[in-house]
């Protein structure tokens, strides 16, 4: 949450005189092993997400951790996609389970958020 709560404010600093329809996209990508202590708090973030604040999740690693996490934010991606009346995602979760590639990871990630 420190990282998304410093974003934020950078985003707000920039952008937030503007009016609203006039404010960019925040795309932000976040890139996690399933480890945060703060996952949880982020996760009703991503419930919230709209059009103008999309999000990209890429979980890396294996093992429980791993994949309770990764659960955790398909399910708050399905409650984001449930609630906008559009039918549009914008919360996208992927996984890096078996890839350990890192340069593989990293043009994933780029085509990802393009």
């Amino acid at each position: 949450m420190p990282a998304w709560k410093a974003a934020l404010d950078d985003y707000d600093e920039e952008f937030g005189d503007r009016d609203p329809d006039e404010q960019p996209v925040l795309l932000t990508l976040v890139v996690t092993d399933g480890e945060a202590d703060d996952w949880r708090e982020f996760e009703s973030v991503l419930e919230k997400a709209t059009a103008r604040r999309v999000f990209v999740v890429a979980i890396v690693g294996h093992g429980r951790k791993h994949d309770a996490t990764l659960a955790a934010y398909q399910e708050a991606a399905r409650k984001n996609l449930a609630q906008d009346r559009f039918g549009k995602a914008h919360v996208e979760v992927v996984s890096f389970d078996a890839v350990t590639d890192p340069e593989e990871i990293a043009l994933d990630l780029i085509t990802l958020v393009s």
